[in-house]
């Protein structure tokens, strides 16, 4: 039995995409870059694994307080991609999300001790 394709609606770079990963495919996308008050970059990688597709955003910045990451890691069922409601989204369905990780850190809080 093969693994079918993971199809699903996100939106990137202020317009709907639709993301089509074959099974074991991996698709990166960045943005970022500096800013007035230092720089910030966003990365999300989608991960097409066995019966469902992993989402994987990461970010890290530098402002006026200093610099901090953040990281997060969600993953939905293939046969829930497409199903959580969202009007916003061309098909009006967005994927059912679940939280497997997060962290953060501070980079200034750390050196102060925190």
């Amino acid at each position: 039995m093969t693994t079918q394709n993971a199809r699903f609606w996100d939106y990137v770079n202020d317009s709907w995409v639709k993301i089509t990963l074959k099974p074991g495919q991996q698709l990166t996308h960045v943005t970022g870059g500096p800013n007035e008050e230092g720089y910030c970059y966003e990365t999300t990688i989608y991960e097409h694994e066995w019966d469902s597709v992993i989402e994987t955003c990461l970010s890290e910045a530098r402002d006026c307080d200093g610099r901090f990451d953040h990281s997060s890691k969600h993953v939905c069922p293939l046969e829930e991609l497409n199903s959580k409601p969202w009007d916003p989204s061309p098909s009006g369905y967005c994927p059912n999300w679940r939280s497997a990780h997060r962290s953060q850190r501070v980079y200034s809080a750390e050196a102060a001790g925190y």
